[in-house]
């Protein structure tokens, strides 16, 4: 009987030792995972990054774009204001437009002032 004892301590003991071995090896195997799954993680935030900043820059450059289409268009705007002035200014010196002209041209909306 104590043979038997000793030879199913033994096997117990082994199958114990076994079992460890396999919880030891599926911990090892779920760090492995963990780090994999983290490098993974780390790379994908990275691209993000990079992505992101490659997205706000041309944003930016677009943006920087449009405000200067904006800008020229408003100096233009300006610069054709005051040659529209300075023509309207030399005409009336060479041509002095008739009182009776004046009177009906103040009443005519403005954008057929000046056609």
């Amino acid at each position: 009987m104590k043979l038997f004892e000793v030879e199913a301590y033994k096997a117990w003991a082994a199958m114990e030792l076994d079992q460890e071995k396999q919880v030891e090896e599926a911990e090892n195997y779920m760090k492995e995972a963990e780090d994999h799954l983290n490098t993974a993680m780390e790379d994908a935030m990275d691209e993000f990054r990079r992505f992101e900043e490659e997205m706000n820059q041309m944003a930016k450059s677009e943006y920087d774009s449009l405000v200067g289409v904006a800008e020229r268009a408003r100096n233009m705007g300006k610069t054709m204001e005051k040659l529209a002035t300075i023509a309207a200014k030399n005409l009336s010196l060479i041509m002095p437009i008739p009182s009776i002209w004046t009177t009906t041209l103040a009443k005519l909306p403005v954008k057929l002032y000046f056609l």
